[in-house]
């Protein structure tokens, strides 16, 4: 439907005027390029730049369009129907209600907090010629991929984007050699979605460390901010597999990112964030032998129990996730004050004995408390076949946790709890980025508040404030000093999600992010920053150097 990218170069002169200038312009301003400007640009990208349409104007006057805006609704919370739109995301409350097409037909349907304008990339030159114009006439820069970012990175009020989409290669090489690693690799640029890659690899007879949404884009944030996988226990985070990165800079050169060249890009690139050193052309990770998978479940609900006994079992969930990530399994539980779903237990090469054996002291407490459950268990061929099927520690105490869920399930959230352990050894004790806290975290958890279409955006805010302010603190509370996750703080399209972990997960809204998001390598990372991007153009609110910008009210951007 859309294309991505933009690439920039420098036009005629053109004064700066702007209103305040340490802030970036904005359409309204005097010094906001005149059309033949941007015309001129259009020409020099061989056409590629798009003016954004909001998604959501086919439901308001005058170009409502019924038939249209059914479509748009029903599509609404579909992460594919966003990814080919230049401008659209699928993180609606950094849109600020601009053009919701859950609003009435008569409200405005104003661009707002989404891009100006998008350049649909498909050479490095489209990217190179898009950062010096956006520099030359001082305008706000944005990189996206899908727009699957839950931190506000892939739009910006009045702000030019370089869309990625649209850049699909996947280079397969059966014998990458380096002093680090030898054996099969993949190079693959940044608008290959992660499912399309993992197929990629299965047709190899191989698998790569991928997200659990199929929708991410694999070059994009995703390894950049770490990358946690359903093989994640057995090998490590994505940005452990990373071998070489090409990176656009903001200073306009292509150059090689790697344990030997460019070393400190490197290193900042395999987890320090995405959108934050430079644009990535390109990634070369590991892939690995693909191996059988076993899959088991386990749910039950309240029905038929005292609250007293279904927390209980819950406990013993808890209490039974050691064992199975000491066996380097994965794991996905949900949970609301009604239901219990463990789905999957996802163990790499291990058959159905071994994992029931692994699961089967679960098992029996729920017997001995009385609690009805269903479970199976199904045996794979490989990683891609078993993820198909999928739907989508500290010293404190197994009592300390549960009296932190009857909390936050008592005052109407509901939890995904993932069991993941990427700890060094697992990882090969890789020289990168990533949040210390990782290595020696259990548990990745989440705490979900409902996003209802049409909702004021006050109250969304409202909700947010709320998991920042009551329930992440009583996750930290758990885990005083670890860290969160720098990509899943998430309102996804119909739900909040709000992510933690024995790490608590990340907060657009933390007011400790830089410790929570990134510990003892901020400063290092910032250093980095600020030699590979010494014009901070490349901003997001909890990055690295993030705190130097502020948002107006207006979503105007200005240096703080």
């Amino acid at each position: 439907m859309f294309v991505r990218s933009t690439l920039i170069v420098a036009l005629a002169s053109f004064a700066l005027c702007q209103p305040q200038s340490q802030c970036k312009i904005l359409p309204t301003d005097s010094s906001w390029p005149t059309q033949a400007v941007w015309n001129a640009f259009n020409q020099s990208i061989d056409g590629r730049l798009i003016k954004t349409i909001p998604i959501g104007s086919p439901c308001h006057d005058p170009t409502y369009n019924e038939a249209q805006c059914t479509i748009v609704q029903d599509n609404w919370h579909i992460p594919a129907f966003h990814i080919p739109n230049p401008s659209s995301i699928m993180n609606p409350i950094f849109l600020n209600k601009s053009c919701d097409p859950f609003d009435p037909r008569q409200t405005p349907c104003r661009i707002g907090a989404y891009v100006q304008y998008a350049v649909n990339v498909t050479t490095s030159d489209h990217i190179i010629k898009t950062i010096q114009f956006v520099k030359q006439h001082n305008i706000r820069f944005v990189v996206k991929g899908t727009g699957h970012d839950y931190m506000g990175r892939s739009t910006g009020t009045g702000a030019v984007s370089v869309w990625m989409h649209n850049l699909q290669d996947v280079t397969y090489i059966p014998h990458f050699q380096s002093a680090h690693y030898t054996g099969p690799a993949f190079t693959v640029q940044p608008g290959v979605l992660g499912y399309d890659f993992a197929t990629a690899a299965h047709n190899k007879g191989l698998a790569i460390v991928g997200g659990e949404c199929p929708t991410v884009s694999f070059a994009g944030g995703y390894i950049q901010g770490g990358g946690h996988s359903a093989l994640s226990s057995y090998y490590g985070l994505a940005a452990d597999q990373a071998l070489e990165f090409e990176v656009i800079t903001t200073r306009g050169q292509l150059v090689v990112a790697s344990p030997t060249q460019n070393q400190d890009l490197y290193w900042a690139l395999s987890g320090g964030g995405g959108g934050t050193y430079g644009i990535v052309w390109s990634v070369t990770v590991k892939a690995f032998q693909d191996l059988p998978v076993t899959i088991a479940s386990i749910n039950f609900t309240s029905a038929g129990i005292s609250q007293d006994t279904y927390y209980q079992a819950i406990d013993a969930y808890q209490a039974s996730t050691p064992a199975l990530t000491d066996a380097k399994v994965w794991g996905m539980a949900q949970y609301t004050a009604a239901g219990f779903m463990l789905d999957p237990v996802f163990a790499v090469n291990k058959n159905s004995s071994e994992v029931t054996a692994l699961i089967q002291p679960l098992l029996n407490t729920l017997d001995n408390l009385g609690v009805n459950y269903v479970t199976a268990t199904n045996t794979y061929s490989g990683y891609l076949d078993a993820y198909n099927t999928l739907t989508f520690l500290k010293d404190f105490t197994v009592a300390d946790i549960l009296t932190t869920i009857r909390y936050l399930l008592g005052n109407g959230t509901a939890a995904v709890d993932f069991i993941l352990s990427p700890t060094l050894q697992v990882a090969g004790n890789p020289n990168n980025a990533v949040l210390p806290a990782w290595r020696n975290a259990e548990r990745h958890f989440a705490v979900v508040l409902p996003l209802l279409d049409g909702e004021p955006q006050q109250q969304a805010l409202g909700n947010q404030s709320l998991i920042t302010n009551d329930f992440i603190p009583q996750l930290k509370k758990l885990t005083p000093g670890s860290g969160a996750y720098n990509n899943e703080v998430r309102t996804l399209l119909h739900t909040l999600h709000k992510w933690l972990t024995a790490n608590p997960k990340a907060d657009f809204q933390d007011p400790d992010f830089k410790q929570d998001f990134w510990g003892a390598n901020y400063n290092r990372l910032l250093a980095i920053k600020d030699k590979w991007d010494p014009d901070q153009l490349l901003y997001g609110s909890i990055n690295v150097g993030g705190d130097r910008w502020k948002e107006t009210a207006g979503g105007r951007l200005c240096k703080v």
